[in-house]
């Protein structure tokens, strides 16, 4: 290959971290070949070293002696060899073993990652264009490499977040017949809220945001938005928004759609009854504040929240009194299985008096009914004006909340069962 000014190497150098000693490659680009023949390996030239690792940039005088192996050019007697290799060779072959071909392209990380190829002969328009094309060449690999890193790293983050929450909803639900027998003539309606954490960086947290947000779904929203790669300022958390549980399934990566469906209603049964004494719903309550005869409205494996202006029709468990009759031991008015506009179902909350509320004390209120994965900064930043933290030393927990609803009761149980079947799960499914 040929050594010309401007093209980016890189050279492996051992160093020191207090006792520790590793292997690094460092890059670097050729400022200046000394003459000869352009296509000798046997080549002396310049090289500035990048900024890294606490060191400035520097220039040494470096003797090519293979395709592989250099030496510094500066000394006297035996000088030091280091294995080096070009930059877009490396960049190609990771691109190459990763399988994928995606590339996005954002023009305002290029500043951060390019490095100008200087010591071009002003008078030798050619060597000038080859440099520039050059440099282009190592800007697209670079960001294409980014990307693909940015991905793999985020599926690790989502394949830990999978496989807890898995864990989480295979566990069987709490209590037994002994213990649910008070709710044999009586009711418990619960909202709870599921969640598992996971160690996550800004950075992974941001590729999964970059990827929720290509989908461009009415039903997802993020805020506050993380901060763009090179800002100085970051944030206490950041969070993204679901209506819908498969919406956030599928952002987790979970393919199969039967798996989501079957894990929106979980029923136990009583071993003596032989019927159901306990169920799970995934999804949220609602309930009229204003009146503890009200209706109830329980949205099945949906969000109820301001914040999405999605039109879908939102399936509902409804009920319109809770007025309970302790005679017969059931509710006076029977459960039914519909489907609700959003808009509707929010303004049943609005029975209680939100208006004395600050918007940061209402989200809070209200994240138990939103399916969300928020990202909490556990490491202290410095925040200094123009001197950016790196993203991957940003560290923080990433928190997947599932909202659900804990039914308890025979009369209660038989109605939930009764109604909210398969068909009525599975019917316009949106995944």
């Amino acid at each position: 290959m040929e050594i010309y000014d401007g093209r980016r190497l890189e050279v492996l150098w051992d160093i020191r971290t207090g006792t520790r000693k590793r292997s690094v490659w460092w890059g670097a680009v050729i400022a200046r070949v000394a003459k000869g023949k352009a296509a000798s390996v046997s080549k002396t030239a310049k090289i500035r070293y990048d900024k890294l690792h606490g060191h400035n940039p520097t220039e040494y005088f470096v003797r090519f002696i293979s395709s592989t192996v250099l030496e510094e050019a500066e000394g006297h007697g035996n000088n030091v060899r280091h294995l080096w290799r070009w930059a877009e060779k490396m960049i190609a072959e990771i691109s190459e073993n990763s399988g994928s071909s995606s590339v996005r392209k954002r023009t305002e990380e290029i500043a951060p990652i390019c490095h100008p190829r200087q010591y071009v002969n002003d008078s030798d328009i050619c060597s000038r264009v080859e440099a520039l094309e050059a440099q282009l060449r190592d800007v697209r690999d670079v960001l294409r490499l980014r990307g693909l890193e940015g991905k793999q790293n985020s599926c690790r983050v989502l394949a830990f977040a999978r496989h807890k929450l898995g864990l989480q909803l295979g566990r069987p639900l709490p209590g037994n017949s002994a213990a649910l027998s008070k709710y044999r003539d009586a009711h418990s309606l619960v909202q709870e809220s599921m969640t598992v954490q996971v160690d996550c960086s800004l950075a992974e947290f941001s590729s999964i945001c970059e990827a929720v947000a290509s989908e461009e779904s009415e039903g997802v929203d993020i805020s506050p938005v993380p901060p763009r790669v090179g800002s100085s300022k970051f944030g206490r958390f950041y969070r993204i928004r679901f209506q819908r549980f498969d919406e956030l399934c599928k952002a987790l990566g979970v393919s199969c759609l039967s798996d989501v469906q079957d894990s929106l209603l979980k029923v136990k049964n009583g071993k003596r009854e032989q019927s159901p004494i306990s169920i799970c719903v995934i999804g949220v309550l609602k309930q009229d504040g204003r009146s503890t005869n009200g209706p109830m409205i329980l949205a099945v494996g949906s969000s109820i929240s301001t914040h999405f202006k999605s039109s879908a029709p939102v399936k509902v468990l409804y009920r319109s009194s809770r007025v309970w009759d302790q005679v017969e031991g059931r509710f006076a008015e029977s459960l039914k299985a519909m489907e609700w506009p959003l808009s509707d179902i929010i303004a049943v909350e609005s029975g209680d008096d939100q208006g004395s509320t600050s918007t940061l004390e209402r989200e809070e209120s209200e994240e138990p009914s939103v399916f969300c994965i928020t990202w909490n900064r556990t490491s202290s930043v410095t925040e200094r004006l123009f001197e950016a933290e790196d993203y991957d030393g940003v560290l923080g927990i990433l928190e997947v909340s599932i909202p659900h609803v804990v039914v308890r009761g025979l009369s209660f149980c038989a109605e939930v069962v009764r109604v909210c079947n398969r068909d009525f799960i599975g019917e316009g499914s949106h995944m």
